[in-house]
C-alpha cells in the first residue's frame, strides 16, 4: 500500500503524450573510460579536448532558492580532481524498479518488448487486417516502411545502437471481455486498463505463449508490453476519456514470478495515434514517446492544469513529441559518456543526433560522474539525421518545428535524487550525494527509499521552484527561471558563435565554476572554451 501511495503521488511518467501545440490562445496541458582526447598545450590548467561520446559501455541568473538543502561542497573541495564514476542511471533505474515495483525496460542491450492488439468487446475496426500490418510496421518497420521512424528504428538510432529492442507483434486481435464503458467504469485497480492487461496476458499464456522469453533480465517481469487498442480516442465519451488516450503505467501490485512472468511496465494507445503525422504511411512519433517512459524517462513538460511554462522549451521527443533525444535523457539511459569539465579547456563537439558527444560543468567540483546531481550538459545540435524531418515540417501540421539551424544546446539538470520517508505518508526528506548502487540497497528500509527529488511539474518537486531540465536560452542571459511562457523555444535561443555564459546560480546554491565561451560553430562541430573562475 505504502507503494501504491508513492507511486500515485510522486511517479511523474504517467503521461497523456499527444501535447496539443502552444498558441496565442492555448496552453500546455496536461565504461568510466571518456573517449576524449585531452592534451595539455601548456604550462597553464587551460587543455584542449575533442569529445566523441558514445558510452563504451553501452550571465546572471535568479536567486537561488530558499528551501535548498545545505550544499555539500565548500570552498576548500572547489579543487581540480579526477572525476570517479557514480551512481549511473541503469543502477538508478533499477533500484527504482526494486524498490517502488515499478519496472523499466533495460536501456541497453537487447530486451524484448510484446505488442498486443486488443479489441474492446463488440467493436472491431474497419479494416482489421489492415491496422494489423500498420502496428507491425509502426513498432518494426524500416525507415521507408513508415513516415518517419519506427519504435525500433528510432531507438537503434537514437542510442548508438546501444539498444536494439526485440519487439513481438502479435498477429492477431485480443478481444476483452469488456466493452469500453465496462472498462472505463472498473474501480476496484489503480486503472482500469490493469484489467485489461491482466486478461491479455492471461489470455496468451492459454494459447500457449511462454512469457520467460519476454523476460530478458530474469527478474519475473515482462520487459514491458504494449496494448494497441482498435478503437479510434477521438469518439470517446466522457466515460471513456480517462482511458482512451495514450499513456504507460505500473502494475505494481503484480509479484514476480521467474518461471512464469508477469507484466509491470506497459503503454496503451489506440490505433488512431498511427495515422497523426499527415503521413501516407504509419507514424510512430507517439509510441516512440511512451516507449521512451517504459524506458524510465519522464516527461518534460509541466503537468499543472492552465500551465503556461515549457521549462525544456518544447522542442524533444520527451516534450512535444518531436525529433531526438536531448543529452540528458541519453546520459541517464546510458547511452553517452560526456566529458566533465574539471579545469580551463577547450573542448570541441560533434553533431549530438550522431556522435553523442557531449559536456557536463559540474555545480560542484566535489561531485561524482553521475547523471543523478546538478549540472549543465551542453550539445551541439543539428537539424539533421532524427531531427531532420521535425525541423522540415510541422509535425501533424500544427505542432512546432524543431530549431532549422545548428547551434549549441544548454540545458541546466537538477537530477539529484533524495530520501523520501514514510510516517503516515511519504515525505521528502533531504537531498543526498554521490551514492553508488550499493548504497541505495544498503540504505533502503521498510520507511524509505530514494528518487529524483525533481520534475518539471512543481507539485512532484522537493522544492516546486526547482526544475529537472530546463532549456537555458542565449536570448534571454542564461536566467535560470526563463521557461518559454506561451511559446516555444526557436533558433534565437541557440548559442551561436560568441555567445558566452559568464555566471549562474544553481539551486544548491553554489556558483558556475567556469566561465563558458562558445569559440567556433562549424557545420558538423562546436568548439567551446572553459575558463576556471
Amino acid at each position: 500500500m505504502k507503494n501504491k501511495v508513492l507511486l500515485l503521488t510522486l511517479l511523474m511518467s504517467l503521461s497523456g503524450c499527444a501535447i496539443m501545440p502552444l498558441s496565442s490562445s492555448s496552453s500546455i496541458n496536461s565504461n568510466d573510460n571518456d573517449s576524449s582526447v585531452i592534451t595539455n598545450t601548456s604550462s597553464s590548467e587551460e587543455s584542449s579536448v575533442t569529445s566523441s561520446s558514445n558510452t563504451s559501455s553501452s550571465s546572471s541568473s535568479s536567486s537561488s532558492s530558499s528551501n535548498k538543502p545545505s550544499s555539500s561542497s565548500s570552498s576548500s573541495e572547489e579543487k581540480e580532481q579526477t572525476y570517479t564514476q557514480g551512481l549511473k542511471g541503469s543502477e538508478y533505474l533499477k533500484y527504482y524498479g526494486e524498490s517502488t515495483s515499478c519496472t523499466a525496460i533495460p536501456s541497453v542491450g537487447t530486451p524484448d518488448m510484446l505488442v498486443v492488439p486488443v479489441l474492446f468487446k463488440g467493436e472491431t475496426p474497419s479494416n482489421a487486417s489492415k491496422a494489423l500490418a500498420d502496428i507491425d510496421a509502426t513498432f518494426n518497420g524500416s525507415s521507408d516502411e513508415v513516415g518517419w521512424e519506427s519504435v525500433d528504428s528510432y531507438y537503434k538510432k537514437t542510442s548508438y545502437n546501444h539498444l536494439d529492442l526485440d519487439i513481438d507483434v502479435y498477429d492477431e486481435w485480443i478481444t476483452l471481455d469488456k466493452t469500453c464503458n465496462d472498462l472505463a467504469k472498473l474501480t476496484n485497480y489503480a486503472d482500469p486498463t490493469w484489467y485489461a492487461v491482466d486478461y491479455v496476458v492471461k489470455t496468451l499464456k492459454n494459447k500457449g505463449v511462454d512469457m520467460k522469453q519476454y523476460d530478458s533480465n530474469s527478474d519475473g517481469f515482462i520487459d514491458g508490453i504494449w496494448l494497441v487498442y482498435g478503437k479510434n480516442y477521438s469518439s470517446a465519451t466522457s466515460e471513456q476519456e480517462d482511458i482512451l488516450w495514450a499513456y504507460t503505467y505500473w502494475m505494481y501490485e503484480n509479484t514476480p514470478n521467474v518461471n512464469n512472468p508477469v507484466a509491470n511496465c506497459y503503454a496503451w494507445a489506440s490505433i488512431e495515434f498511427m495515422y497523426e503525422g499527415g503521413y501516407s504511411k504509419p507514424d510512430a512519433h507517439t509510441f516512440i514517446h511512451e516507449t521512451g517512459h517504459m524506458l524510465g524517462l519522464d516527461d518534460y513538460y509541466d503537468y499543472t492544469e492552465n500551465s503556461s511554462l515549457a521549462p525544456a522549451g518544447c522542442l524533444d521527443m520527451m516534450d512535444y513529441n518531436i525529433g531526438d533525444h536531448n543529452a540528458y535523457s541519453k546520459y541517464l539511459l546510458d547511452w553517452v559518456d560526456p566529458t566533465y569539465v574539471s579545469k580551463s579547456s577547450s573542448i570541441t563537439i560533434g553533431a549530438f543526433e550522431s556522435s553523442g558527444g557531449a559536456i557536463i560543468v559540474p555545480s560542484s567540483l566535489s561531485d561524482n560522474k553521475s547523471p543523478l546531481n546538478e549540472y549543465l550538459i551542453i550539445e551541439f545540435y543539428t537539424p539533421t539525421g532524427l531531427n531532420k524531418l521535425d525541423s522540415s515540417e510541422n509535425y501533424g501540421g500544427d505542432y512546432p518545428k524543431l530549431f532549422t539551424e545548428n547551434g549549441v544546446k544548454i540545458y541546466h539538470v537538477d537530477s539529484r535524487i533524495g530520501e523520501l520517508e514514510y510516517t503516515n505518508d511519504w515525505t521528502y526528506k533531504n537531498y543526498v550525494y554521490n551514492y553508488s548502487y550499493n548504497d541505495l540497497v544498503s540504505k533502503t528500509g521498510y520507511d524509505n527509499c530514494f528518487q529524483i527529488f525533481n520534475s518539471n511539474t512543481p507539485e512532484y518537486s522537493y522544492n516546486s521552484n526547482n526544475k529537472l531540465l530546463t532549456l537555458l536560452s542565449s536570448d534571454q542571459d542564461s536566467k535560470k527561471n526563463y521557461y518559454y511562457k506561451d511559446t516555444y523555444a526557436s533558433n534565437k535561443d541557440l548559442y551561436q558563435e560568441g555567445d558566452s555564459i559568464k555566471s549562474f546560480t544553481f539551486n544548491r546554491g553554489t556558483s558556475l565554476p567556469f566561465e563558458i565561451y562558445i569559440d567556433d560553430i562549424s557545420s558538423n562541430s562546436a568548439t567551446i572554451r572553459f575558463i576556471k573562475k
